[in-house]
Formats: structure tokens, C-alpha cells, sequence
């Protein structure tokens, strides 16, 4: 599922809400895109609660919705961090980093440069 209009995290969310039984149809997308464009940026306890309002009608999908929106959550901030943590190449030291050699197209990681 990719709503036009979403950002690609809410996308993301909304097809997880859908795989864990949470009925997300295009009239509840319309919905959420026309109070995302009132209310702007949300935190995510402030997501929750205007997901819950919109999407779940009683208990039973309220208590999916929390247990689905809790696991959404973790694994975001997961992969965020997993992110953060990802050395980059330009950021290794010269001792860390894959030597290089350079040939018609560019550098070729992991090869030793000819001297």
C-alpha cells in the first residue's frame, strides 16, 4: 500500500495496520491526508490517537491497533537508529576504511590500490 499523498513512513504503517486486521480503506487514507493537512506533524503518541479515532470501531481493533502500532513503532526506531549507527565510508578513519583502487568508472572497494 502506497497512498499518494502519505510520507512513505505512514505508508509503511498504514499497510502494517492493514496486515494486523486494522481495515484501512481509501475513504479512511482521504481522511487521515485531510487531517495530517490541518494538524501537520505529529508525535507518535499524538499519531496513535488520531489513528485509533479514525481507523478502529471498538474495543477488539483498538486493542489490535495499540499491539500493531507498539510493534510499528519499536521497529521504526529501530531501524532510525540502525541508521544512525551505519558507519559511512567518508566518515572512517583511513585505517578502518577499504582500501581502493581506482579503474575507468571509479573507485572499487575492497581492492588494493597498485603502487
Amino acid at each position: 500500500m502506497n497512498p499518494p499523498g502519505l510520507p512513505p513512513e505512514l505508508s509503511d504503517l498504514l499497510g502494517h495496520l492493514g496486515r494486523r486486521g486494522i481495515p484501512v480503506g481509501p475513504l479512511e487514507v482521504a481522511r487521515l491526508r485531510h487531517l495530517l493537512g490541518i494538524e501537520g506533524a505529529l508525535c507518535h503518541t499524538d499519531l496513535e490517537g488520531l489513528l485509533i479515532a479514525l481507523l478502529c470501531k471498538d474495543e477488539g481493533q483498538r486493542t489490535r491497533f495499540r499491539r500493531a502500532y507498539r510493534d510499528w513503532v519499536e521497529d521504526y526506531e529501530r531501524g532510525q537508529d540502525q541508521e544512525l549507527a551505519e558507519p559511512r565510508a567518508a566518515n572512517l578513519s583511513p585505517r578502518h576504511a577499504p582500501e581502493q583502487r581506482r579503474d575507468r568508472y571509479g573507485p572499487v572497494a575492497g581492492h588494493r590500490q597498485a603502487r
